[in-house]
Formats: structure tokens, C-alpha cells, sequence
């Protein structure tokens, strides 16, 4: 992930230089030399980023060039803000203004003089201490200036759904027998399973089948996972039930009631997806009423307790793991996608493939993410026989952990970040394309490639995640088939958030008993998710503040931090009327985004 954030400061220099040449008189030849040395480290980055994993100094080496490129990226964006500002300075006559400029530009570049010659010290002691490490360069191509990036616009072709999973067809008509026959009394059904067994998608096939469509008049799908939030959730429900376009938040004992009446004498199936603790189905209940008519619940959890204690009388849908045959066949399904695989998998291919399944321990989950690497690589027996050798399969208790790194690492650079980036959501969330788009956009994510636009190359980006079953597409667009929603798998959100966090990338704050007060080291990133609000927030190094489902933020305590910020998020955002003053000169803002908080008065004007 280092070699992303160089990358990065890289490209973001080069724009500096070209673009704001008459700022840098008498600084542009550090500047530039400046570049080419992080340029230089980017060789090396990606020999350094395998092996960090495993060499504790090697780690220690990745992440002093991390934190000496992000510092470069301050200093330069520092610079930017006070040369403009001093040229905006109102109030004073064009002589005297002249003779500010001239002489605040002089001290703004000794400034900016001293700290380059500083940090440059410090790359090239780093780059002393890489022969100690044994860090090859094993990049070559970067160093000629050429970058591992996704192809040029290569045709969409939408790879095949999670819902082509194997062996579910079984599963999925004895569930809607269940669901439709079991008795007339409502009741509650469980798919218990670990994760990345594929309870998620077992749901989503019998929740969108046609039997189920045409015997219930009302369904309903949620999403709950660990850090839920019961009057959300219920809101969520009530919402889908009258198919309101005006979201309409009522507290809890109101929106109990509403609830109760819009389901009254109504045959309904609820989903409830991904339930962790018995004390969902015990505060959701009196919502539900039961007018012995055939309505159901079906509920997706990783616990056996879970689904007794929401029907004892039940007997819970245990899923079993994947034989050997159904594994190769899913995993083959994946690798040659929208290909028939009769015709063009090899006897060789196949006798790998047999192999990577034993090693996947036949985990849907892991399955998939493999085959979704295959399946952007030569179909010949030494590629394959590559991907088999890469990883160490035998870390026991983490394969699946390991197989999910393994196609992290094989990502270019930049769609590390955007992988990444998926994480500023919450667990389980559905996140809309056209959102994150512009995000990566403003961000900085997505370099300008061959003719297309920057949205174009963007939409590739998300289409080759999916493409690696990084992601799992929730819907697209009916006109163009390209990706409108997607949604990201709660085992590979928890290893994104690991690894964000050990990358200084991201940090998610999602517990209330989680230390806020400080970002440590030059964290770039942080997200809070469902908590009761922000206080002693210091960010001096922050780029991007993302909060959702929140009370009582506290801005104002802590926007004067917020001077290099690109991105606010703000989603749901609760007790929040104005926002800080110094949003009017933030500079380098690039996003506001301002979604459900609903109490907000005014948007100041920018005085940029």
C-alpha cells in the first residue's frame, strides 16, 4: 500500500510542478528532485510490500517511506494554501500588496526550501538502509515510468453473479417449501452457516424467486450485522413496506406502531441478513404482528443460539460446505467467466484447480476470490501453477485470511486504494457507484487514461473489483449493464479495515468505548459509524472525515484542524445546524457531501 501512497505524491508533484511553476520560483529544481527520488523508491515498493508481511524491519522500512511521502504531500499542500491566500489578502493597495506578496513568497519558499532539503535527508537514508533489508527492485517498469494500471477501456462485460453459485439449487427449493408450507402461524427461519459459506446469497435466490414473489404481497430485506441500529433498522423496514420516496425518521415507539399497522393482515416475508446477537429478534418482534396467515422471517446468522432463540420450534437451515466437485465447479464457473468451461478447461487446469480447492477448504468465500483472480489471467497450466505457489496456504485457522491477501497484493496500486476506500461505509452497506465514483474521484484515485473520461475509467475500476470478486454487485444499470450498486462481503470488510489501519490509509471508529481522541501518526482517513458524537478530535494530518448515523458531532471544536481536508461525508448526521467557518477557505476541498442531515440551516458561502 505504500507504493499507492507514493504513487500518489508521484503523480500529484508532477501536477505541482507543471501547474503552479510561478509559485516555485527558486524551488522548482527541489521539487522536481524531490519527485524523481520518491520515484526512484516506487522501484522497489513492491519487492518491499510482499515481504513486509513477514520482516518486521522490512515493515519498519515500508512504512518510514509511507510517512516521509505523505509528509511531502503536506508540505507542498501547505505551501499552496498560504502562497493563494496571501494573494487573496483584501483590503490593501496594489503596491502595498505587491510588496506583501514578494516578500511572504520569499519566506514561503525559504520555508518550504528547508523542509524539502529535510525530507530529502531522510529518503536518502532510508534508501541507504534497503541492501541491509535485502529489497529488491522488482519493478522496473515503474521506474521507466510506466505504472501497473487497470487496461484502457476495455469492453464491460459483467462477470458471473454471486448468484451462480453451485449447489444451492437444492438448498434453495427446500427453504421456499419451508417458507410457503411450513405452518400458517408466522415464524422464524434461520440459514446458519459460518462466514463465507454463502448464507447472503442462499437468501438473495430464495428471496428473489418467483415462487416467493408470487405467494408474498409484501417483502422486505435488511441488512443488520454486528453494529446495527434498532430504530434505523425498523425504519429501514417500515420505508420498504410503503414504498415511500420521503424518508421519514420516527423514533421508536412510534415507528413500533406504524410498523404494526402496515403489516396488520398483510401475508409478508422479512429477511433480516447477517444477525449476530439474540437481542435483535427480541427488540424487533412486537413489530411483527401474527394474523396466522403464512408470514415469515428468515434470518442469516453465524450462530446456532441466534436462530433458537428466535424460534425454538424451528429447526435451523445448517449449510454444509461445498464437496470437492461442487468446489471445482464453482471455482471454474468463476474463472471462466461468461466462457464455456467444457470447452476451454484443460485436463492441466483442472488438475490445479483440485488443488486449489483442497487448499480453499472448500469456502465458497475463498473459492470465488481465487477464481475471480484466475479469471484476469492466462488460462495456461504455468500461470495457474504461479497462483497455487504464491501464498502460504498452511497458516492454520487463517486460510481464508491468506487467500484474500493474496488477491489484495496482486492489485495494481491504485486500485488498492480504491478497494481500500470501500471502508468509509459502514459493514453490509449498499453502496451506490455513482457516490463512490466521485469520491475516487476527488480523492485523487483515477489518473486520466487514453481517450475516455475520468467517470469511464472510474467505472472500470469498479468493474474489474468485481471482475476479482472484491466486490459483489448488488444491481446495474438496465440501459448499459454497468455496475449501480455493490456491496462489500463482511469477511473481506474486515480485512480491509486491518489492513487500512496498519497502512495509516483508514481508521473506522465504529465502538463507542474506541480511543477518538487522536488520529495516530499521519493517519489520512477516518470514519465513524454509528456513534453518539465527536469530542477532543485531534486530526492536524486528516484528508477526508467521513460520519454516518451520528449525534452531536462537535464540529466546530475542531474545524480549524480540517485545513488540508479534500473530502467531508456527512450521512445522517444528527443536532447539526451550521457547519465550521473554516469550511469557507478550506482550499483543497474537493467533496461535501451532506446526505439525510436533515437539520442543517446553511451551507456557507467559500471565500476561495
Amino acid at each position: 500500500m505504500a507504493e499507492a501512497a507514493v504513487s500518489f505524491i508521484v503523480d500529484k508533484l508532477g501536477n505541482f510542478l507543471v501547474q503552479e511553476l510561478t509559485l516555485l520560483h527558486g524551488v522548482s529544481d527541489q521539487v522536481e528532485q524531490l519527485q524523481r527520488e520518491l520515484q526512484r523508491m516506487q522501484c522497489f515498493l513492491h519487492d518491499a510490500d510482499t515481504k513486509r508481511k513477514t520482516d518486521e524491519r522490512v515493515r519498519h522500512w515500508v512504512k518510514e517511506i509511507r510517512d516521509v511521502a505523505h509528509q511531502a504531500e503536506d508540505v507542498i499542500d501547505t505551501f499552496i494554501i498560504n502562497a493563494h491566500r496571501h494573494r487573496r489578502r483584501p483590503g490593501v493597495s496594489r503596491f502595498l500588496k505587491r510588496w506583501l506578496l514578494a516578500s511572504t513568497d520569499v519566506v514561503g519558499r525559504r520555508r518550504v526550501s528547508k523542509e524539502i532539503t529535510a525530507i530529502m535527508a531522510k529518503i536518502f537514508e532510508i534508501s541507504a538502509s534497503r541492501i541491509t533489508y535485502g529489497i529488491k527492485n522488482l519493478e522496473d517498469e515503474n521506474c521507466r515510468g510506466v505504472k501497473r494500471l487497470v487496461p484502457v477501456r476495455r469492453p464491460i462485460v459483467p462477470h458471473v453473479e454471486d448468484s451462480d453459485v453451485v449447489a444451492f439449487d437444492g438448498h434453495m427449493s427446500a427453504l421456499v417449501e419451508q417458507l410457503l408450507h411450513h405452518s400458517e402461524k408466522r415464524s422464524v427461519m434461520s440459514i446458519v452457516g459460518i462466514g463465507g459459506l454463502g448464507k447472503t446469497t442462499l437468501a438473495r435466490k430464495v428471496y428473489n424467486s418467483v415462487e416467493v414473489k408470487r405467494e408474498f404481497g409484501i417483502r422486505v430485506w435488511i441488512t443488520v450485522s454486528q453494529d446495527y441500529g434498532l430504530v434505523e433498522l425498523l425504519n429501514e423496514i417500515l420505508e420498504q413496506v410503503r414504498k415511500d420516496k420521503e424518508k421519514e425518521k420516527l423514533e421508536e415507539v412510534k415507528v413500533i406502531e406504524k410498523l404494526y399497522d402496515s403489516l396488520k393482515e398483510k401475508r409478508y416475508l422479512i429477511v433480516m441478513d447477517d444477525v449476530w446477537s439474540e437481542d435483535v429478534w427480541e427488540q424487533m418482534q412486537v413489530a411483527f404482528p401474527d394474523e396466522k396467515n403464512g408470514s415469515r422471517v428468515l434470518i442469516t446468522t453465524r450462530y446456532l443460539n441466534v436462530a433458537k432463540y428466535a424460534d425454538p420450534t424451528a429447526t435451523p437451515y445448517e449449510l454444509r460446505f461445498l464437496t470437492d466437485v461442487e468446489s471445482l465447479e464453482l471455482l471454474l464457473k468463476k474463472a471462466f467467466a461468461n466462457q464455456d468451461v467444457q470447452a476451454n478447461c484443460t485436463e492441466d487446469l483442472r488438475s490445479i484447480g483440485r488443488q486449489m480447492v483442497k487448499l480453499c477448504a472448500n469456502l465458497p468465500l475463498a473459492l470465488v476470490v481465487v477464481g475471480g483472480l484466475l479469471s484476469i489471467r492466462e488460462k495456461k497450466y504455468s500461470t495457474w501453477l504461479r497462483v497455487l505457489e504464491t501464498i502460504n496456504w498452511q497458516v492454520e485457522g487463517k486460510k481464508c485470511m491468506a487467500i484474500l491477501a493474496l488477491s489484495y497484493e496482486d492489485l495494481p496500486h491504485n486500485l488498492k486504494s480504491c478497494f481500500l476506500y470501500l471502508i468509509v461505509f459502514p459493514e453490509d452497506s449498499e453502496i451506490q457507484a455513482r457516490k463512490l465514483i466521485r469520491l475516487w474521484i476527488a480523492e485523487g484515485f483515477i489518473p486520466r487514461q487514453g481517450r475516455g473520461t475520468i467517470e469511464e475509467t472510474s467505472e472500470d475500476y469498479l468493474e474489474e473489483l468485481a471482475q476479482r470478486c472484491m466486490v459483489q454487485v448488488v444491481s446495474r444499470k438496465f440501459s448499459c449493464r454497468s455496475i449501480k450498486s455493490c456491496r462489500v462481503h463482511d469477511i473481506l470488510w474486515e480485512f480491509a479495515v486491518s489492513e487500512a489501519k496498519e497502512d495509516r490509509f483508514l481508521v473506522v471508529y465504529n465502538n463507542p468505548n474506541q480511543d477518538t481522541t487522536s488520529l495516530l501518526g499521519p493517519g489520512r482517513r477516518a470514519t465513524f459509524h454509528n456513534l453518539d458524537g465527536l469530542k477532543d478530535l485531534t486530526i492536524p494530518n486528516l484528508r477526508s472525515l467521513f460520519a454516518f448515523n451520528m449525534g452531536q458531532p462537535n464540529f466546530r471544536d475542531f474545524g480549524a484542524q480540517l485545513k488540508l481536508v479534500r473530502v467531508i461525508y456527512l450521512s445522517g448526521v444528527r443536532n447539526i445546524k451550521s457547519l465550521p467557518e473554516e469550511i469557507k477557505v478550506m482550499f483543497h476541498l474537493r467533496y461535501l457531501g451532506l446526505s439525510g442531515s436533515t437539520e442543517l440551516e446553511v451551507i456557507p458561502i467559500s471565500k476561495i
